[in-house]
């Protein structure tokens, strides 16, 4: 379930108890994550590059840590290509 704030602020309901990459924490409202734009953008571009065989998913992974600052793993990396199909 998403929720949007009165200032316009995109909530969505956390899951389980790891915040998934490309989002962040919510003090003010514990259990919810909002997303982070730039991180989002540069996991699909990684994903892109996985799926066209540009990068292993060591590489992706380590592109995205220094592009975007935040750590996940080949195997992170891999559980999130395959989700999306």
């Amino acid at each position: 379930m998403s929720l949007l704030t009165n200032t316009g602020e995109l909530r969505v309901k956390l899951k389980g108890s790891t915040v998934p990459f490309g989002y962040k924490t919510v003090d003010e409202a514990p259990g919810y994550v909002t997303p982070i734009t730039q991180q989002l953008e540069a996991l699909e571009e990684a994903k892109s590059y996985v799926r066209q065989g540009a990068f292993s998913y060591r590489d992706a992974a380590g592109w995205l840590e220094a592009t975007t600052g935040r750590k996940v793993s080949a195997q992170g990396l891999h559980k999130m290509v395959a989700k999306d199909g």
